[in-house]
């Protein structure tokens, strides 16, 4: 992980290359900066968030997150990698949006070339 991460929420499903995310527009929506000590050492190829993430309580409907991507930057910059959040969630005005320890998990793949 980069020095600072940024967690984004999205309400499509990304597209091989991090394009085609729909990030909530206002609501106090804004990424979810993180740091290093943020997340936990890597383990059989799995880095999990060893601290809570939350992000700011909406003000408005968020609609139907369906998958994160993480970011270097708060807004726009390059997409690193993202997932499918299982299950979904339909955020509304007032709902808690968090990832618990260890719910946030990136498992990395060895490729043979």
């Amino acid at each position: 992980m980069p020095t600072h991460a940024y967690i984004a929420l999205s309400t499509t499903t990304p597209d091989s290359t991090g394009g085609n995310v729909t990030e909530p527009v206002g609501n106090n929506y804004s990424r979810k900066q993180t740091v290093g000590s943020d997340w936990a050492a890597a383990s059989d190829g799995v880095i999990a968030n060893a601290n809570v993430i939350v992000f700011d309580t909406p003000t408005g409907n968020w609609n139907q997150i369906t998958h994160f991507m993480i970011y270097d930057a708060d807004t726009a910059g390059n997409p690193l990698v993202g997932g499918l959040l299982n299950p979904s969630k339909t955020v509304y005005s007032g709902d808690p949006v968090d990832f618990t320890i260890g719910q946030l998990s990136l498992t990395m793949v060895t490729v043979n070339v």
